[in-house]
């Protein structure tokens, strides 16, 4: 009898147990799902400060009011030699445009015979703004053919918004060029002023 009494006190024990545990996994899971939806609504809120379209407006007179005021200006041109072996491979040589002791322009120019595909990025007050590819960027100003292909968009070193006109689809890990040119334009700037 004795025995029967532990038995059952014990399984009591042990049902009661896994019930507080069923109950305390219930209110973390609510209390996790509480959390996200609340980041999720803070991201969302977040996300609708910026207005891209504005912002967009607002880079492209930028990029407008820098490329009539460099028609006159001759660039600083940067051989790539010296440089990291991925920028070497990349491109031929580098243009800096600048305006007031400030970069407004970088201009990247590939190898000869490999590729006509350029890179532009435009600063506003040393922050990158604009970031664009040309497939067919590598004529003289004046006699440009390339039209811009892709355009990247920042505000605050954070991608606002993206434009992609070419039919080629982006296969590598980040959802975009747009990181990868961040980096490329504070790399550049910074090449700048080692070459200043």
């Amino acid at each position: 009898m004795k025995k029967t009494i532990l038995m059952c006190a014990l399984a009591s024990g042990l049902l009661f147990s896994c019930g507080q545990k069923k109950q305390a996994k219930e209110e973390n899971t609510t209390q996790t799902d509480t959390t996200a939806k609340d980041t999720k609504e803070t991201t969302t809120s977040n996300d609708t400060t910026v207005d891209k379209e504005k912002v967009v407006a607002a880079h492209n007179n930028l990029r407008s009011e820098i490329e009539t005021k460099i028609k006159e200006i001759k660039p600083i041109e940067v051989s790539t030699k010296e440089l990291r072996e991925k920028v070497k491979q990349k491109w031929s040589k580098i243009e800096f445009y600048v305006l007031d002791n400030q970069v407004v322009r970088v201009k990247t120019y590939p190898h000869e015979n490999i590729s006509k595909r350029t890179e532009e990025f435009y600063f506003k007050d040393g922050k990158l703004a604009i970031a664009t590819i040309e497939d067919d960027g590598s004529a003289p100003k004046d006699k440009e053919k390339g039209s811009i292909e892709k355009a990247y968009y920042y505000q605050d070193d954070k991608l606002v918004s993206e434009v992609n006109n070419s039919k080629e689809a982006e296969f590598n890990i980040k959802n975009s060029e747009a990181e990868e040119l961040l980096q490329e334009a504070k790399e550049y700037l910074e090449v700048y002023k080692s070459k200043k």
